[in-house]
């Protein structure tokens, strides 16, 4: 198995609420997508 590509993508996931400790109106989140040469079932 070799590793192809890796992709990664943020995205903003923010909402006007905050509280002490978090201030959700700059929250981000990452996903990693590692594409390889295997093909299963097709």
């Amino acid at each position: 198995m070799r590793i192809v590509d890796i992709r990664e993508k943020t995205v903003s996931i923010a909402s006007p609420i905050a509280n002490a400790y978090i201030d959700f109106s700059k929250m981000t989140c990452s996903v990693v997508a590692v594409i390889t040469d295997v093909i299963r079932d097709g």
